[in-house]
């Protein structure tokens, strides 16, 4: 390398020296995979940053509340058994064999405050999920 193409601390700030050292000596982590596919595909300009999908949907809200109730990320396995969960009982409440009303309704319910385009199957279906979820050992415990 030429002395020329070495640049001297002097022609930065010392906020920034100190912010450069300060990144550099910090811990390595490897990006996740989708991180690594967004940052491409945005540096591309073929990112569409909207969500697509119903299964992107069920995905972020099992993620959401899992979250909410753990304080924690889901993990796979954890996320198949919710999004089990949301298919089983989707089909029991579709079949009639489980009444949407007398799950997700109460005297307590405003129905000005429900999602406008959320029916009464999808309120019912997360119904059961958030009951599941907020009745896990690690919801109710401390460790």
């Amino acid at each position: 390398m030429k002395p020329s193409q070495i640049i001297s601390r002097q022609a930065f700030s010392p906020w920034a020296v100190c912010v450069v050292s300060y990144l550099a000596r910090g811990p390595r982590f490897r990006m996740e995979a989708k991180v690594v596919r967004d940052n491409a595909l945005s540096i591309a300009g073929l990112l569409h940053k909207q969500v697509g999908g119903p299964r992107d949907e069920q995905l972020r809200r099992a993620n959401c509340a899992y979250q909410l109730c753990t304080s924690r990320g889901i993990k796979p396995a954890e996320l198949q058994s919710v999004l089990k969960l949301l298919e089983v009982n989707r089909t029991r409440l579709r079949q009639g064999e489980l009444k949407a009303g007398l799950i997700a309704f109460s005297s307590l319910t405003k129905p000005e405050e429900l999602p406008v385009d959320a029916t009464p199957n999808d309120i019912a279906v997360w119904t059961i999920v958030s009951r599941v979820l907020l009745n896990l050992d690690e919801t109710m415990t401390k460790s």
